[in-house]
């Protein structure tokens, strides 16, 4: 079932976006310690970055880890199968809440950025599956944002109006940003034990990063129908990004209260704003 069909639209560097750095992936391989001939998950893979980082990690292993990738965008598996050349048996179009592999296979499944983009209510079948599939004493971690009482409502909001402007429809109904002692309360009814934060990192949103995901539909819809963009259409298409980043920094200005000013970091760049929010790499045991 693809709940969110505007993922296959949404062509960006995620790395940019969120501003990850070595530091932060560093942290997530100390998370997931590959070793020697682990079998390994990557949930909600997108373009694999974290299957990237493994890879690399572990280049020097002489039982390396397989690895195994679920992702519903069928334009995202496309270019990690292209670009990554695991076996089309590891590579599978589907769904994290029934990913159809077989009960207690895997020693570690990660997902990174990937729980949220469901409804809330569909969340908790993400983790009652994870924790089907892993063996005893696998591992499951997750890399989401980590948002309170506070923080919650402003940041659902932002995102939602960026999606809004993008275009992302299915994005803008069904995305559900956890707080997290929700995180909390989904690892704990799926059964895992021993839950604990294993990294803590603040992340920094600045609509100005995000030119070409407010774009990146018209982009896609253009490349369709003239199948070469000229000039012209990437004067128009740059048109469009400054129109809606200057939306969405108008947005956000408005949103954020005295108050919170202090909580999200808030600076007025004069062109652009930005606000932060809590991210964490968290994990559980079964």
């Amino acid at each position: 079932m693809n709940t969110n069909k505007s993922h296959n639209d949404r062509i960006v560097n995620f790395k940019h976006i969120h501003r990850i750095t070595a530091e932060h992936y560093e942290a997530l391989l100390i998370a997931i310690d590959p070793r020697e001939g682990d079998l390994i998950l990557e949930g909600c893979a997108g373009y694999a970055d974290v299957s990237r980082q493994i890879i690399e990690a572990t280049n020097g292993y002489r039982n390396k880890p397989v690895i195994y990738l679920v992702e519903e965008s069928p334009v995202q598996i496309a270019r990690v199968s292209s670009e990554l050349q695991l076996p089309e048996d590891r590579v599978i179009l589907g769904d994290v809440r029934q990913a159809g592999l077989p009960a207690e296979k895997f020693d570690t499944v990660i997902i990174k950025m990937g729980v949220h983009e469901l409804p809330k209510d569909e969340q908790s079948k993400v983790f009652t599956e994870m924790y089907r599939i892993l063996k005893p004493g696998g591992k499951f971690i997750i890399w989401g944002f980590s948002l309170t009482h506070k923080t919650q409502e402003i940041f659902q909001k932002i995102v939602r109006k960026k999606d809004e402007l993008s275009r992302f429809e299915s994005m803008v109904i069904n995305r559900y940003f956890q707080r997290h002692d929700e995180l909390q309360v989904l690892f704990d009814n799926a059964g895992f034990k021993g839950v604990k934060d294993e990294y803590k990192m603040r992340y920094t949103f600045d609509p100005k990063d995000r030119l070409e995901e407010l774009i990146s539909r018209d982009r896609l819809e253009m490349l369709e129908e003239k199948k070469v963009l000229d000039k012209s259409d990437e004067e128009e298409l740059q048109r469009r990004a400054q129109e809606r980043v200057t939306a969405l920094v108008a947005y956000v200005r408005e949103l954020v209260t005295n108050d919170l000013k202090e909580a999200l970091e808030y600076k007025d760049l004069g062109d652009s704003v930005e606000v932060t929010f809590d991210q964490i790499i968290m994990s559980g045991k079964k």
